[in-house]
């Protein structure tokens, strides 16, 4: 029997706890032959389709509810138009196990309200404490010290125990730090947001942010900061002006100058809303993808009801841009309906 993944279950916690289900019976949706530390883009693929969604939109959506995903997309720039860019064509996204934690109270109420907890995903390497509970993230078995690992304790000792003691008997330590908690609810809140960002506008934000520090006598790491997102700004634009298919995935910089210069993400996105037209909804790009390898980005739309796909390039390079000493082509922006991408 199928069991029901949970919310902000992580994939690696739902395959090991329908094992752990299906037990002494045949394993139909080879839930064991997962690796155990990375699942690649087919693996992500296969437990949508085992989860009935299908499809880009349903790659995306699990992606989206059950990895730490959310943290690369909800930054895009204007070009940017597919929710994982060409991930889900290329066949080259990769979902790693990170060392998993879990929160005793968060495991303790599972059981009262499921009968049985999980591992949620991990969000972010730098989360120490439940944004909800206030409680220390528990990394290593309380009972036996091993930790959450191949060479250690295995996912399954959530639902098998150790020692006679379930994870949730752990006593919950108090959290006393509070940038822990800052960082915790700001990044719960980003994982929450129902929006993509633009990422221009952000950037732009964070600099006049860590421009005010950088002038202050007490700066800090705010110059460094501020000459790393210089950088990536520069980046933005060069490959705006270009219509370049590429983008960067690595939005580390902008959330770390994020977690510097704001205590609150309300004030964030208030802030960003003053300069913004509007957000695209965080769903909104579930059903396209990008398709082509070369310098300008070409889309599929997926379509329901059997009905062909449309393939299209929205930002065709400008007329007269040249590239290795010729005069690039122009493109036409026309929509062809499609098939087979």
């Amino acid at each position: 029997m199928l069991a029901r993944i949970m919310s902000n279950e992580s994939l690696h916690s739902y395959i090991a706890r329908n094992i752990i289900c299906s037990s002494g019976m045949i394993d139909v949706f080879g839930f064991a032959n997962f690796n155990k530390k990375y699942l690649c883009t087919d693996a992500i693929e296969k437990i949508a389709n085992i989860l009935g969604l299908e499809g880009c939109y349903g790659f995306n959506r699990l992606l989206h509810e059950h990895t730490h995903y959310p943290r690369i997309a909800i930054f895009k720039n204007t070009q940017d138009i597919a929710y994982s860019q060409g991930h889900y064509f290329y066949r080259n996204l990769w979902v790693s196990s990170t060392r998993p934690k879990y929160c005793p109270v968060c495991a303790k109420n599972d059981i009262l309200e499921l009968g049985y907890s999980y591992w949620r995903r991990c969000e972010h390497n730098n989360v120490n404490v439940c944004a909800i509970h206030n409680v220390i993230l528990e990394d290593h078995c309380f009972v036996c010290g091993k930790g959450f690992s191949e060479k250690g304790h295995g996912l399954d000792v959530m639902w098998n125990k150790c020692g006679g003691h379930h994870l949730a008997d752990c006593p919950a330590q108090i959290n006393t730090n509070q940038e822990w908690l800052t960082v915790a609810k700001l990044i719960r809140r980003i994982f929450e947001f129902k929006f993509h960002l633009p990422e221009e506008l952000v950037v732009d934000l964070m600099l006049r942010k860590l421009k005010s520090h950088v002038l202050t006598p007490d700066k800090g790491t705010a110059g460094d900061f501020y000459i790393s997102l210089g950088w990536r700004r520069k980046d933005i634009q060069k490959t705006l002006d270009i219509r370049s298919a590429y983008f960067p995935l690595d939005n580390e910089n902008i959330l770390t100058a994020l977690l510097h210069c704001y205590d609150d993400f309300d004030e964030f996105i208030d802030d960003v809303n003053e300069v913004s037209e509007g957000f695209n909804s965080i769903d909104s790009f579930f059903d396209v993808y990008r398709t082509n390898k070369g310098p300008i980005a070409h889309y599929v739309k997926e379509r329901e009801f059997n009905e062909p796909n449309e393939w299209f390039i929205p930002f065709p390079r400008p007329q007269g841009y040249k590239t290795r000493g010729r005069e690039a082509l122009p493109f036409v922006n026309k929509v062809y309906s499609c098939c087979n991408l």
